[in-house]
């Protein structure tokens, strides 16, 4: 019996430890990111699942997450020094 949602959804979520490993850091620090700032009204922690007792990460959610925190970089400024 093949269950096609079974499929979809075991690739896709990752353990903390996975993902750290996706993302070259340890999973300290992924269980930093998950729990700093979680009381703060404006805070954007990093989204998880619950499931039983586990926490399991959407990967499409992280790479959201992580495009919000991108550094863009604008045109350099003239300083009035440099006049």
């Amino acid at each position: 019996m093949d269950d096609g949602k079974l499929n979809v959804v075991g690739p896709e979520l990752l353990s903390t430890k996975k993902l750290a490993q996706l993302l070259d850091c340890s999973p300290k620090t992924v269980q930093d990111w998950l729990y700093r700032d979680r009381k703060m009204q404006n805070a954007d922690p990093l989204p998880y699942y619950r499931v039983g007792g586990l926490v399991r990460f959407r990967l499409a959610d992280v790479v959201a997450w992580i495009e919000r925190r991108r550094v863009r970089v604008g045109p350099p400024r003239l300083s009035i020094r440099n006049l």
